[in-house]
């Protein structure tokens, strides 16, 4: 099943501008300042507070710290960001006093600043609870004992048009001449000639079956006789064998958190569509058309739009 996922961009910034003076107010966007873990006081603005923690969080949704790490009030770009947010919060209270929050556009805008936050806010505790290091180091365990590629060969071959060619080649390598010598000379290989016919390490799945059954059939240290694959006519020496090398956590750790990170938000939607009922109000034409119905009420103030599974 194909499926767009939302990007997991954190947007708490919205959030801000939203702050009432007035305590009895109970406006969703409000901040609730009580609720704070970090209740380290950087600035106020008309009566308002902000925190350290709004200084470390928009620089976690810059790139500049990760989300555990903490931002340095001597770090050049503190008071940057402090100012952003100052802004932000006079213009957000500048917005309010003009009543501009309260109109019913801006209601469904705040509404949905609000949705996405809390979407994201529950994707990031799902993240928590699906890929932390103990699922990482779980996932790379299971991985490496499903994956066992065999022994790897390093060898180098000189590939030629035709068995004349080839035999000719097998002559000059009895007479003394050097593998390498020949394979920059006379191999239509444009790949390796110039490395000798090198072709460095590889398992059995890493070339042509017809290839790699010959070789991984040589032992060490010897040349096959000329034989014939869909490229052409090879003669192949056998350098080394070995077992593959395992790659460790941390060079894996990207690809398995990127996929466990993907399964684990694919997994959430698919098991919260399956748990809601789901309609949508529109239909594609056979000539790919959006057809609407005729007649659509209007979506009452508060009401939920849904979409229909089947849809």
């Amino acid at each position: 099943m194909s499926r767009l996922f939302f990007t997991l961009t954190i947007t708490l910034g919205l959030a801000l501008g939203a702050c009432q003076k007035n305590a009895n107010e109970t406006d969703p966007t409000v901040i609730d300042e009580t609720a704070r873990s970090d209740r380290i006081e950087i600035a106020k603005v008309d009566g308002t507070t902000l925190y350290q923690a709004d200084v470390e969080r928009m620089a976690a949704e810059r790139g500049l710290i990760t989300a555990d790490e903490r931002l340095p009030q001597s770090d050049p770009s503190f008071q940057t960001l402090l100012d952003e947010l100052i802004d932000q919060r006079l213009l957000a209270e500048a917005a309010i006093r003009r009543g501009l929050d309260k109109t019913p556009e801006n209601k469904r805008r705040l509404a949905a600043a609000r949705e996405r936050i809390l979407s994201n806010v529950l994707v990031e505790e799902h993240l928590k609870k699906t890929v932390n290091d103990r699922t990482i180091h779980r996932m790379y365990d299971q991985q490496s004992e499903l994956v066992d590629r065999g022994d790897e060969i390093r060898a180098r071959h000189i590939l030629l048009s035709d068995e004349a060619s080839a035999q000719a080649v097998v002559t000059a390598l009895s007479e003394g001449q050097g593998f390498a010598e020949l394979a920059r000379s006379v191999s239509t290989d444009e790949g390796t000639r110039e490395k000798g016919g090198d072709l460095g390490w590889f398992s059995r799945d890493m070339l042509s079956r017809d290839f790699t059954r010959v070789v991984f059939s040589t032992p060490v240290g010897e040349r096959t006789e000329p034989f014939e694959t869909s490229q052409g006519w090879h003669i192949a020496e056998v350098q080394n064998r070995r077992a593959p090398p395992q790659q460790s956590l941390e060079e894996l750790r990207p690809n398995i958190v990127k996929f466990m990170t993907f399964d684990a938000i694919q997994s959430l939607l698919e098991d919260l569509r399956n748990e809601s009922e789901i309609e949508t109000f529109y239909a594609l034409t056979p000539e790919g058309e959006v057809k609407l119905p005729e007649q659509v009420d209007e979506v009452k103030e508060g009401e939920t739009i849904t979409e229909d599974q089947d849809g």
